[in-house]
């Protein structure tokens, strides 16, 4: 055949597979796929879950230090019949709607100011932050449990600073991204 034998005589001629390289073979066949849901099949549920309590987080660091940020956790202490847990699920509420906000609203207004906060070197982010602050805000008080902002400069932008630097330390102990 093909296969010079005159100078291997005793080795037999490789079969076609066995010549094609590896990046050349054809693929493995997929394995029997599994009845999942695809959210949590990348974890993309798990990472959503984990900045919903991030937020929360950042929200009640906010509050605390804020006098003028409060959550009202009555209904859901209600709901509840625990105080602990009605605050609990209350913030839990209010970054669900923050989070929310954060992904629909922010990207819009974020792209529409860009020669802005080019302009401001960065610093007009801020006044975004407090912006969806305020908006979470004026959404929740449509829902039983309500966050509320008392003024736009003192409370809304130092709030936004406050939850913006406890998110970025959650996020340095907690990564909401996996590696790929």
């Amino acid at each position: 055949g093909s296969y010079c034998s005159c100078l291997y005589p005793s080795v037999a001629p490789a079969s076609p597979a066995a010549r094609t390289p590896a990046w050349l073979a054809d693929p493995p066949a997929p394995e029997t796929p599994v009845l999942r849901v695809a959210v949590w099949k990348d974890g993309r549920m798990l990472r959503f879950i984990v900045r919903v309590i991030v937020n929360a987080v950042a929200l009640a660091a906010a509050a605390w230090i804020i006098p003028g940020i409060s959550v009202g956790s009555s209904a859901a202490s209600q709901a509840t019949g625990n105080d602990s847990a009605g605050t609990v699920v209350a913030y839990l509420f209010i970054g669900l709607i923050f989070g929310i906000v954060n992904a629909v609203v922010r990207p819009i207004i974020s792209f529409l100011s860009v020669p802005i906060t080019c302009l401001t070197l960065g610093l007009f982010a801020i006044v975004i932050n407090a912006a969806m602050l305020l908006l979470t805000s004026w959404l929740s008080s449509y829902t039983p449990i309500g966050l509320h902002v008392d003024t736009f400069f003192w409370d809304a932008v130092l709030g936004s600073l406050i939850i913006s630097i406890v998110s970025a330390l959650i996020g340095w102990v907690v990564p909401d991204r996996h590696d790929r």
